[in-house]
């Protein structure tokens, strides 16, 4: 979700001054400042905050879909982890139960 936000500080940005080379340079600016919120913990995974970025140009600034669009994102990787790990559990489960059966 950061990575929305500065995408939206830099297209902004670059709109009040019609100089191109401004907006390269709020780029730059903006990138060191999504390393640097890193130092937090709970901010600190940036390649998350470079997609966000990303699929906010790739939306032309539309952050209201790709707000949701990330959040339902997220969702489904998480529910894709641990439905993963609970069917990798379960198959151990039931490998016990036939080793134990064979002996």
């Amino acid at each position: 979700m950061t990575g929305v936000f500065w995408a939206m500080v830099i297209i902004q940005g670059s709109t009040w001054v019609g100089i191109d080379i401004v907006g390269y340079l709020l780029t730059a600016v903006i990138a060191f400042f999504m390393c640097i919120q890193a130092k937090q913990s709970w901010l600190g995974y940036i390649p998350g905050t470079f997609i966000g970025s990303c699929a906010t140009f790739a939306a032309n600034g539309d952050w209201a879909i790709v707000v949701p669009s990330l959040i339902l994102g997220g969702v489904f990787g998480y529910l894709m982890k641990s439905s993963g790990l609970w069917l990798h559990n379960r198959s151990k489960g039931s490998k016990r139960v036939e080793l134990a059966e064979s002996n």
